[in-house]
């Protein structure tokens, strides 16, 4: 008995040195872990992941890059912009004062020069007319692309300049108005013309300006529908229904979440639309169905909301919050 219990005791030492023993543990395919107790978080998970993406099996190192084009000017780029016509694609980049275009690797010459700021908002719309690239920034005329030239348009009603967001909605063009309440329209099938003002601030009990619109498809019961969410500067979402904001427009709800975070604070995400908040990167869907107390508990960043609110404090008016859909990785 007392020989074993010495040979137990001398298991994983050799000459008096303790030995390393292997273990297998998991890679943290379940990603970045910023609220969970160490002790008690998944193996799966990974306190840090810098430079790291997981994979359904494995996490995979970030990858370098190649050198595309070098733009003329040697300022940072501020805005991507893809046209994406029926028979070309295009590729834009604003930086400093132009918009140049950036398709092929090879340097090319400005596109558009004289603009206040690179600090655009875009959409790709298609009409009767052709296929346009729209862009916005709100200091500058709107401009667009229709796969050979670049143009600006000429609307009324507004000024045009104030432009500061776009969202397409049922075949309409939708402007953001900067420092403004106000959201702005143009009739079906067009690119220019008279634009219509929508009075919103009536709806917000908290007061700011618009920051964002965006195209939401939702089955509220009685089947799936594309509804019109406009988010304002303090977190309040009014969503309407109906196809003509002149005559059938019903407003569905005012909803609260955490304040939105810049000017690209929304994305869709399949049929719904993420926001960047305060409270984190929140689904529409929830917003609609939850308090806002218990929004954080459903966020996109519910792992990491921690750390997301300490940068959204921090860091909330640095120019380049966005989301970014990439199916392909």
């Amino acid at each position: 008995m007392r020989l074993t219990a010495l040979l137990r005791r001398a298991q994983g030492k050799i000459g008096g040195q303790k030995v390393a023993q292997g273990a297998s543990v998991p890679a943290p395919i379940e990603g970045w872990d910023a609220v969970s107790p160490i002790a008690a978080m998944s193996p799966k998970r990974a306190v840090r992941m810098d430079n790291w993406f997981p994979q359904p099996d494995w996490v995979e190192l970030r990858r370098g890059f190649v050198l595309h084009v070098t733009t003329v000017s040697s300022s940072p780029i501020e805005t991507l912009a893809t046209y994406t016509g029926i028979s070309s694609n295009k590729m834009f980049a604003a930086v400093a004062d132009i918009i140049v275009d950036v398709t092929s690797a090879s340097s090319a010459p400005a596109s558009v020069s004289g603009l206040t700021n690179a600090r655009f908002q875009h959409v790709n719309f298609a009409t009767t007319g052709g296929n346009f690239l729209y862009m916005v920034n709100g200091a500058d005329l709107p401009r667009y692309y229709d796969g050979a030239v670049w143009a600006a348009p000429t609307i009324t009603g507004i000024t045009a300049e104030d432009a500061i967001g776009i969202a397409v909605h049922k075949n309409r063009l939708w402007f953001v108005l900067n420092d403004s309440s106000d959201a702005a329209y143009l009739d079906v099938d067009s690119i220019q013309g008279a634009a219509t003002v929508f009075p919103l601030g009536g709806n917000w009990s908290l007061g700011g300006f618009l920051m964002a619109i965006a195209s939401w498809s939702l089955d509220a019961g009685d089947g799936p529908d594309d509804y019109l969410a406009f988010i304002s500067s303090r977190g309040q979402v009014s969503v309407f229904k109906g196809i003509d904001p002149d005559t059938d427009f019903e407003i569905v709800g005012t909803y609260s979440i955490g304040a939105p975070i810049g000017r690209r604070c929304v994305t869709k995400v399949g049929a719904d639309v993420a926001v960047i908040c305060n409270d984190g990167v929140v689904p529409l869907s929830k917003a609609l169905i939850y308090e806002r107390a218990a929004v954080s508990k459903v966020t996109m960043t519910q792992r990491i909301q921690r750390v997301m609110n300490e940068s959204a404090r921090s860091f909330k008016n640095n120019f380049g919050w966005q989301l970014i859909s990439y199916p392909r990785g």
